[in-house]
């Protein structure tokens, strides 16, 4: 190496064991889940709860882990920073929610994965742990609780979600009886895990299987069928869509062996059919229910509050632009519903950037692994779409992971 080169901006401290920083990224990815987990709906600060304890619990392990941060690292940084700062200064709305729960997580997350040495796969592949495990719980409760009512309920769960109180029964607060859903006139209960809704259990769901299915070389498939098994209990459009898009991109986009090939013959029909038509008839029973128009309600609204601000939008989580052009005035607002029209209303065309590219320049550097990286960028780009996620500590999550792949100057 040159003797002259350029020196690590941040001194490399000493390492901890890597039990250590493997159990504090595991702390850190329980903060994502907690994040939309119906667990945070008991503290004060609701789902930023996990943002503050996730900002000191990220500057820890960025410091003990001893990683050195190149400076081209830290002028990227500094560059997000610098345009994050004049979104802040052009809408002046909501600045130190903004900084706080936005822009110093995000800054962290960066500088985590940038320096780290898988770019930050390694959290997602922990996000997958986790998700394995609260998946199985649901299941076991969802069927010997819900279903066959073996199991007695535990509590009664209490909390405010959605404009108003809810209450429903819960197992150890490890799985929560949250909704039901009404399918052609039958009453069917939902798997919601540890979530207030089963699309929330669904993103998960869904961020899960694309760890496993997409960025590793030889998924393991006891957790594919776990996931796909809880997909089902969902009874949720777009786990269904979502699921099948992922099995469906490892299918045609990966090379496959001789009986891989004669398998795909007749089960990739198989599959794209029957997941079509299941995900065809609940889109079709979601669109004509009062949940449906509301849904086409908000991309509706959405759009109408971008024209208003179309460069740098109406600011940072700034619900109260939108609902003055619902179509029904005396509707709720229960917290809007397609997360790329809610971006592209409250950060313009300036804020979408920082959703979109990071997806594109991952997949322009990833030369060795450019099919498992478009596959999980149309992944991201689809939970965008289907759910409002915009802000959650997940989507950080995930465009710093973007950020950080391909990078040359890792280390």
């Amino acid at each position: 190496m040159d003797a002259t080169a350029k020196k690590p901006f941040l001194p490399v401290t000493p390492r901890l064991s890597p039990r250590w920083v493997a159990a504090g990224e595991y702390l850190l990815m329980i903060l994502v889940v907690f994040y939309a987990a119906v667990w945070c709906l008991y503290t004060p600060a609701n789902c930023n709860t996990a943002l503050r304890f996730g900002v000191p619990l990220l500057g820890a392990l960025l410091v003990l882990r001893g990683d050195p941060i190149s400076p081209r690292l830290w002028r990227r940084v500094g560059f997000v920073a610098a345009c994050l700062g004049i979104y802040l200064v052009a809408t002046r709305y909501n600045g130190i929610r903004f900084v706080l729960y936005y822009i110093l997580p995000l800054l962290l997350l960066l500088l985590y994965t940038g320096s780290g040495e898988d770019g930050g796969v390694g959290l997602l592949h922990k996000l997958c742990d986790i998700m394995t495990v609260l998946t199985a719980l649901s299941l076991f409760f969802y069927l010997f609780g819900t279903v066959l009512h073996w199991i007695p309920k535990t509590d009664l769960a209490a909390f405010y979600w959605g404009g108003g109180w809810r209450t429903c029964p819960s197992y150890f607060h490890l799985y929560y009886e949250a909704q039901q859903i009404t399918f052609f006139g039958w009453d069917l209960p939902r798997n919601c895990g540890v979530f207030p809704e089963a699309p929330g259990f669904a993103v998960f769901l869904v961020a899960a299987t694309a760890a496993e299915v997409l960025l590793r070389d030889r998924p393991r498939l006891w957790r594919c069928v776990l996931f796909a098994v809880a997909t089902v209990t969902t009874v949720s459009v777009k786990a269904f869509l979502l699921m099948a898009a992922v099995f469906t991109l490892r299918y045609v986009l990966w090379p496959p062996s001789w009986l891989s090939r004669r398998v795909r013959m007749w089960l990739f029909p198989v599959l794209g059919v029957g997941m079509t038509l299941a995900a065809s008839v609940l889109l079709w029973d979601k669109l004509t229910s009062v949940s449906g128009f509301m849904r086409l309600d908000d991309v509706a609204a959405c759009l109408k509050a971008f024209s208003t601000a179309p460069i740098f939008g109406t600011g940072y989580w700034n619900d109260a632009s939108i609902v003055p052009f619902f179509s029904y005035p005396d509707r709720y607002n229960n917290g809007l519903s397609m997360g790329a029209a809610v971006i592209l209303a409250q950060g313009g065309l300036y804020l979408s950037t920082l959703y979109w590219w990071p997806a594109v320049g991952c997949v322009v550097r990833s030369r060795g692994h450019r099919r498992r990286w478009v596959a999980f960028s149309f992944i991201y780009a689809a939970l965008l779409f289907s759910g409002n996620i915009v802000y959650h500590f997940l989507t950080l999550l995930f465009i710093a992971v973007l950020c950080a792949v391909g990078r040359e100057d890792a280390p």
